[in-house]
């Protein structure tokens, strides 16, 4: 016939008395009602009786650890984000977001030192279990090809795990950028003569489409100029790395004898180009007529009398020059 008792007024047992035969076991639950105990390490001596049993009282210690109510916890659903866009361009907005896992409200902000990096809103609250939003957004126009990373934190100091970082990387894609093979073009025509037609290659040297078109100008005012330039095609569409060849053709039979040299270009632009524009140098050269010369004389003598052994005056011959 056993009864139980604790000394501590927080723990409560059940059942609290009870009778065993001989063999038996009974298994007391401990409980803690209407605990209100405020955070630190409690102590109990739960003592089992019977007058009658050879070793009564037996006890048990009982350890109670009361912790601190958990504080407010960030939870992020990642730890890093991904943009990529074209040279010049801001890639699509993207949604980050995070949690309060923890006991209590959290109280959060965003910091970022990462200058072409929003993000908002900048601050907010969570109760325990709720979820947030950010919308994160990159500022491309002054960044060069390549690889760029940044940054954001949120913090709350109650927080047990503030300040939480989000590292960002950027990819960026370089732009349409317009070459020119060769830079110069260089003409020679006989004075009342065009000179032949020679060709140069625009390609895109970036990455994206290279949309161009070609403009012929001059140092002199149409039509007084010595010559005048038709190039074709004028214009056109080059993805990355594709070229296309453009036949010129000069105008120069009215042009006096002489050298003309950087009077006139091609100048080829490109809106998106991050080297646009690009300019073709023309050289002209006309040369003096060539004055005539003799290429040749033939001529035939004929009357010539072997079997005499003598020879006779030849009439009157022809000779070609």
């Amino acid at each position: 016939n056993w009864v139980a008792s604790a000394d501590a007024g927080w723990l409560s047992l059940e059942p609290a008395s009870g009778s065993l035969l001989g063999g038996r076991s009974q298994t007391i639950t401990l409980g803690m009602p209407g605990l209100d105990l405020d955070p630190g390490t409690y102590t109990s001596t739960i003592a089992v009786t019977d007058p009658e049993a050879s070793n009564s009282p037996r006890t048990i210690a009982v350890t109670l650890n009361v912790a601190e109510e958990p504080g407010p916890w960030i939870a992020l659903s990642r730890s890093w984000m991904a943009f990529e866009t074209d040279e010049g361009e801001n890639p699509p907005e993207q949604v980050f977001s995070f949690q309060n896992s923890g006991g209590q409200d959290l109280s959060w902000e965003v910091d970022s030192e990462t200058p072409w990096l929003t993000v908002g809103p900048g601050s907010g609250n969570l109760a325990t279990g709720d979820q947030t939003e950010l919308s994160v957004s990159v500022d491309g126009s002054g960044l060069a090809p390549g690889t760029h990373g940044g940054s954001f934190t949120i913090l709350d100091p109650a927080a047990d795990n503030s300040p939480q970082t989000v590292n960002v990387s950027v990819v960026v894609r370089p732009g349409p950028a317009i070459g020119l093979s060769p830079e110069v073009l260089s003409f020679v025509a006989e004075s009342g003569q065009n000179p032949s037609d020679r060709t140069f290659q625009v390609r895109n040297t970036g990455g994206g489409s290279l949309s161009w078109a070609g403009e012929a100008q001059f140092s002199c005012t149409q039509p007084n100029c010595p010559y005048q330039v038709e190039f074709t095609p004028s214009a056109g569409i080059l993805e990355a790395g594709e070229s296309t060849s453009v036949s010129v053709s000069v105008f120069s039979s009215e042009a006096a004898p002489g050298s003309y040299p950087n009077t006139g270009w091609i100048v080829v632009s490109g809106s998106e180009a991050s080297n646009s524009p690009q300019i073709l140098e023309l050289h002209l050269t006309v040369a003096d007529p060539k004055p005539p010369t003799i290429s040749g004389i033939w001529y035939t003598l004929e009357g010539i009398n072997h079997d005499a052994c003598s020879y006779l005056e030849p009439p009157a011959s022809l000779f070609t020059v």
